[in-house]
């Protein structure tokens, strides 16, 4: 990861949220570096990363466009595959999508399969 590489979080509840806080706080160290991109269902779970200097998108479909990385974490398989879903759909300059969500290996498996199809690892 050089300096220009758009980082993205998508799923900011009570483990996402400290894990985005503790990445904005590393970019933020790292000269030149663009800020963590954040998107939560409930808007206002993004409020402390962009008080600490991560910019706030408009859908998960605005972070995997964006974003060359893409930081997941989501508390159930049916949103894992909707955000892997949207993500695959947004085209843009996403290479690598990151679950870290706990969920079923089956479901990381189809959300591994519709990313892979677009050049996403």
């Amino acid at each position: 990861m050089d300096s220009t590489t758009q980082v993205g979080f998508v799923g900011l509840g009570a483990m996402g949220a400290p894990m985005a806080l503790n990445m904005q706080a590393a970019i933020s160290a790292a000269t030149g570096a663009p800020p963590l991109l954040v998107w939560n269902r409930t808007a206002a779970r993004c409020d402390a990363a962009v008080a600490a200097g991560a910019r706030r998108a408009e859908s998960v479909a605005a972070v995997a466009a964006a974003a060359h990385v893409l930081f997941c974490m989501t508390f159930d398989d049916a949103n894992l595959l909707s955000v892997a879903a949207e993500a695959a759909a947004a085209g843009g300059v996403l290479q690598v999508f990151v679950s870290c969500s706990t969920v079923d290996p089956e479901a990381t498996a189809k959300a591994a399969a519709l990313l892979n199809e677009k050049g996403v690892k």
